[in-house]
């Protein structure tokens, strides 16, 4: 996965690939072209490899693209859809009905209250978070299932691809 924070980073690496493999399309359908002219097997076939490549790429992209990028501001329609127990790993935070969280790591067990903005969830603990646990996390959604981003996000395009903890 590629990521950038430069500004159109992603049109550049984009334009940087469409102009290499159509490049690299041309010339391999100009060895094929020659190489029925000049009747070569090899130039024939080394015509077709780079052909079959690039095809190959294009198969990639398409995959890559069906499985997505998450939802960064999905539609939470209300308290109930969140609430529970959502893990990974060594980490549970459970966000009860009466707005109490629970927040568990290997090293600290956290509690307080939590309130929603739209896909941002504010935790309002007792005492401090543990290290890389932000009291400003949010929803996303990915594949159509919510995950909580535990660490603060700030902007999309710098995002490490942590999906964050799942809902059990």
């Amino acid at each position: 996965m590629i990521r950038t924070e430069i500004p159109f980073g992603y049109a550049i690496i984009a334009l940087f690939f469409l102009m290499a493999f159509t490049g690299g399309f041309f010339l391999s359908l100009i060895l094929f072209i020659v190489s029925f002219i000049n009747k070569s097997k090899a130039m024939r076939w080394f015509s077709v490899v780079p052909v079959g490549a690039i095809g190959g790429f294009i198969a990639v992209i398409i995959t890559i693209n069906a499985l997505g990028e998450p939802e960064w501001n999905p539609e939470i329609k209300g308290d109930s859809e969140i609430e529970g127990v959502w893990s990974k790993g060594g980490v549970t935070l459970e966000l009860s009905p009466e707005h109490h969280f629970t927040y568990r790591s290997s090293n600290a067990v956290v509690v307080g209250e939590w309130s929603r903005d739209d896909w941002n969830l504010n935790l309002k603990p007792a005492t401090d978070l543990p290290s890389g646990a932000s009291p400003k996390t949010r929803f996303i959604q990915f594949w159509g299932k919510y995950r909580v981003l535990t660490k603060e996000l700030g902007d999309p395009d710098g995002w490490d691809g942590d999906y964050g903890l799942t809902k059990n």
